[in-house]
């Protein structure tokens, strides 16, 4: 990254804490448009500083979408905001079937944190609803996620559907 797209993001950046909700939507879809050149800056955004600007932070990271977004994403699983999972799991939608492999690994790693596995819960339920296939794979994680005991169950359920979903990645024909 250069020095003046440095710059640039960093002014965009704080363009996100503005209480004009118009502009920072602006700076957002700016910054979307900057692609993975401003990730890391979102990443430090939706982790640091005012409340918007590490909501529209989390806004962009899902509509830019990456590797590096997703992890950044489900950390805020943990978070002990409702509102910051929410916001995260969101993004997470709507980065869509790319995030749903490192989503179910992370729920194995941290399915005793009853935080982690509401958001996740609330992921896919957005995603397990409509005519996709990978709605009777994620259908089982859901249960065990309502479950009284899902500290146990999730883990577990989470295994078997990665499991599915690589087979069901290899069984699909290629576009």
């Amino acid at each position: 990254m250069n020095p003046d797209q440095k710059l640039k993001i960093d002014r965009l950046i704080s363009s996100l804490d503005c209480s004009d909700a118009i502009q920072c939507q602006k700076a957002r879809r700016q910054l979307v448009r900057m692609g993975n050149v401003a990730v890391p800056s979102l990443i430090a955004a939706a982790s640091n500083g005012a409340l918007n600007r590490q909501l529209e932070a989390m806004r962009a990271l899902g509509a830019i979408g990456g590797s590096d977004a997703i992890e950044a994403l489900i950390t805020h699983f943990g978070d002990g905001d409702p509102g910051m999972r929410w916001a995260a799991s969101d993004a997470l939608f709507k980065i869509g079937e790319q995030a749903l492999v490192p989503v179910l690994k992370a729920l194995i790693a941290n399915g005793q944190s009853s935080p982690f596995r509401e958001a996740v819960h609330h992921l896919l339920i957005d995603t397990a609803t409509g005519s996709d296939p990978r709605g009777s794979i994620l259908e089982p994680v859901i249960a065990s996620l309502e479950e009284p005991e899902a500290d146990l169950a999730a883990p577990v359920a989470a295994k078997v559907a990665l499991d599915k979903l690589r087979a069901f990645r290899q069984n699909s024909p290629v576009t």
